[in-house]
């Protein structure tokens, strides 16, 4: 007589019907308030494991009135978002500084969540350029 379990193991994530998700946005900006560049939300049935978050500022023309600036990239859960990448930097008339962070993550996003890149250039005159982005994979719940 043969014992045995009719249990199968739930394949891995990554077996789950997986795709790449990429938002990627890239500009040489003037100054300008608080706007998305992009925005994924994870559908019903799915995750969404964020595997990498990049965030670039650079000074490219010099501003006549210095002011902040900044990318992001950041999820959102209901109400509440936070950020997983950042860059602030103040646009100073002298400065060619470029700030970055890329960082690796094994962040798990559920449906209904978003992961949006943001842009934001308060000085008076000049330009920055922008980077906000994210590699993911999206699978089947």
């Amino acid at each position: 007589m043969r014992v045995g379990s009719f249990a199968v193991a739930r394949p891995a994530y990554y077996d789950r019907n997986a795709t790449s998700t990429l938002q990627s946005y890239g500009a040489d900006l003037a100054p300008h308030t608080t706007t998305t560049r992009f925005t994924t939300t994870v559908a019903a049935g799915t995750k969404l494991i964020v595997e990498v978050a990049q965030a670039f500022t650079m000074t490219t023309s010099a501003a006549t009135t210095a002011g902040r600036g900044f990318s992001q990239v950041q999820v959102t859960s209901g109400g509440t978002s936070v950020d997983l990448a950042r860059v602030d930097q103040i646009q100073l008339s002298t400065s060619q500084a470029a700030t970055q962070q890329l960082i690796p993550l094994s962040l798990t996003v559920y449906a209904g969540e978003t992961v949006t890149g943001v842009t934001f250039n308060g000085s008076t005159g000049g330009t920055l350029f922008h980077v906000a982005a994210f590699k993911g994979t999206t699978y089947s719940a």
